[in-house]
């Protein structure tokens, strides 16, 4: 998918929520440390806890560290899948595909309802972890699976392809699961399984893609077969992890409802930008024009995902050191000019970068150079969602992250029918730019661009 690009997507969207579960106070399963293994000290912290006393703090790291590496090197794997789909298949292939991944995934993703975020707080310290993972993926599997059988009917098209909205729903099911097992993995400190998973699905759809390249459906088949396999094998490895924990008592602290809708409106806005815009671009003109708009698009995802870290480092720096939103924002300004360094060399370099994924995508220099300057705002923007969050203002995010998608998507739907990469790319710079104003209060903007003395 366009969420899915550059194979990301699934890392991408729990690294904040999972940070947020630790400034809930989440801990380590009851038994387990963070590698799974028999956790010997947890007695002792409990009874630390009860008695008073402050347990000894643990690295929120620990916890982001291993999804944030996951997240980069997944998204290594994705760059070389998808400039390896440019040179073998065609860009009417690519752009096609693309959409149908992306529309796939984005219905994975929305059917979630935001349970990834009560799992990452809820699972290893609920009375009856067990049903509560069972009745959770059967919930959301079967609504994805629905969703995916109707929406696959209008999107086939075609009574000669029936079998395929089948597909459609059962591989929408499949990536709703696949979401929600980071959350799983990560609430129950199995990092190393969630990091072999990421390597081993993109490494296996790499493999595939270049088996399946005479095929018509060779990017989509390269994609599915793996999601299939390991989907059934985490969900095993995660039951038997869950059987494994000691039975207590429900945790008196609950994951608000107004946390967990905020996090479902977050994920929806980061679909509809991400999976949205390229199912309207191939529906609207397809062809050629939907190929290079989705490689462009995919790269936009990518370089987005950097700013993505840098705001849940701050959030992880106001936990870990108690700090205001403030002084956390501006303790991260020392990552700004690496990463606007990164992404001004992208701008720069931008037909080199084309020129990796073949003489086909020449053409969207432009719309590339435009997409990189709206991460380059977005950068600022994602540091206001940051500062929000460490505020727990939880509807000023939503909105400001609903609105921004809004603007973008509208402006491509009107550059897409028009024929126009320019107008697909200052519809991003223009969703970036809301996101800013929306956003960014007016301490942290102060934080960002003033000196120390003045926070």
């Amino acid at each position: 998918m366009v969420f899915e690009a550059m194979g990301a997507s699934r890392s991408r969207v729990l690294i904040v929520p999972m940070l947020d579960a630790v400034v809930q106070g989440a801990e380590d399963p009851p038994g387990l440390d963070f590698a799974g293994r028999k956790n010997r000290s947890w007695c002792e912290r409990v009874t630390m806890t009860r008695s008073g006393a402050k347990p000894p703090h643990r690295s929120i790291l620990r916890i982001f560290g291993p999804a944030a590496s996951s997240l980069m090197v997944a998204s290594g794997l994705g760059f070389v899948y998808w400039v390896v789909a440019a040179r073998l298949y065609t860009p009417e292939q690519v752009g096609t595909s693309g959409a149908t991944i992306s529309l796939i995934s984005g219905i994975g993703v929305a059917s979630s309802g935001g349970l990834y975020a009560v799992l990452l707080r809820a699972l290893a310290a609920h009375g009856d972890p067990r049903r509560l993972h069972l009745m959770t993926c059967a919930a959301v599997a079967a609504v994805a699976g629905v969703v995916g059988l109707v929406v696959g009917l209008f999107h086939v098209g075609h009574a000669s392809l029936s079998f395929a909205w089948l597909w459609f729903a059962l591989l929408s099911a499949a990536w709703a699961l696949f979401t929600l097992q980071d959350a799983i993995l990560i609430s129950l400190r199995r990092t190393t399984v969630l990091f072999m998973s990421n390597v081993g699905f993109g490494v296996a759809k790499l493999v595939l893609l270049v088996a399946f390249a005479a095929a018509a459906r060779g990017i989509v088949a390269s994609w599915a077969i793996p999601l299939v396999i390991v989907v059934p094998i985490i969900a095993v490895l995660a039951d038997r992890t869950i059987a494994r924990l000691p039975s207590r008592a429900i945790d008196p602290f609950t994951v608000t409802t107004e946390h967990v809708a905020t996090e479902y409106v977050s994920a929806i806005a980061v679909v509809m930008i991400n999976s949205t815009v390229p199912v309207i671009v191939s529906s609207l003109r397809g062809g050629v024009f939907a190929g290079v708009v989705y490689v462009c698009w995919m790269l936009y995802i990518a370089a987005d995902s950097l700013g993505t870290i840098l705001s849940s480092v701050v959030v992880s720096s106001a936990t870990e050191h108690d700090l205001s939103a403030a002084r956390a924002v501006a303790s991260a300004r020392s990552a700004i000019p690496a990463i606007g360094g990164t992404l001004l060399a992208g701008i720069v370099f931008a037909p080199a970068i084309l020129k990796i994924f073949g003489g086909n995508y020449s053409d969207a220099v432009g719309l590339l150079r435009l997409v990189l300057l709206a991460v380059l705002i977005r950068m600022a923007g994602n540091l206001g969602l940051a500062g929000l969050r460490v505020n727990r203002q939880f509807r000023r995010l939503a909105v400001a992250q609903m609105v921004s998608a809004v603007v973008t998507i509208v402006g491509v739907a009107i550059a897409a029918a028009h024929h126009s990469l320019a107008g697909i790319g200052w519809s991003a710079v223009a969703g970036a730019l809301v996101l800013v104003v929306l956003a960014m209060k007016a301490d942290v903007a102060r934080a960002l661009v003033g000196s120390r003395e003045e926070w």
